[in-house]
């Protein structure tokens, strides 16, 4: 597809020069150079995603994956690697899965989701709904005042059978 480009953003402790330098390598090789950006940290993070058109997150393993709730908070269709955490934050159905490294089905699944863009913004528009409805500061409010309140009336209910004993 030819007007497909690639934007790798971040950084971290596992990306050094060598590692940079051997993708910039691995474009050349491929020939794609010219369709692929190496953002680096950003810190604008929104206003990257707010200009892509797919999100892809091919993560080994994650805990709670942040860029990916930014990702589908701004509205972008999500292609994911298959680990404990991406599951648990964005459900079974919103989002493409591939076998985690994988790269023949990755691709596949990144072909697929241009190839089908209707049933991708669908989905891409289910996973936002999801999400904020799950981790918005509402929703997280709310479920800690229920874990209170319930706290609170255990800890009364103890308390009253304490005293009549």
């Amino acid at each position: 597809m030819p007007g497909i480009r690639l934007w790798l953003a971040g950084s971290g402790a596992l990306q050094s020069d060598d590692v940079t330098e051997e993708l910039h390598q691995a474009a050349a090789h491929l020939g794609v150079a010219d369709k692929v950006r190496f953002l680096g940290a950003v810190s604008d993070v929104e206003q990257v995603l707010q200009a892509a058109d797919l999100f892809v997150f091919p993560s080994h393993r994650e805990g709670m994956p942040n860029a990916l709730i930014e990702a589908v908070t701004c509205g972008l269709p999500v292609i994911a690697s298959d680990i404990d955490g991406v599951r648990d934050v964005v459900g079974d159905e919103h989002i493409r899965f591939f076998p985690t490294g994988d790269t023949q089905a990755l691709a596949d699944a990144v072909l697929d989701a241009f190839a089908s863009a209707q049933v991708t913004a669908i989905k891409a528009d289910r996973a936002r709904n999801h999400v904020e409805a799950t981790f918005s500061l509402s929703s997280v409010a709310s479920r800690y005042e229920a874990v209170y309140r319930a706290l609170i009336l255990n800890e009364s209910l103890q308390t009253m059978q304490t005293r009549e004993r």
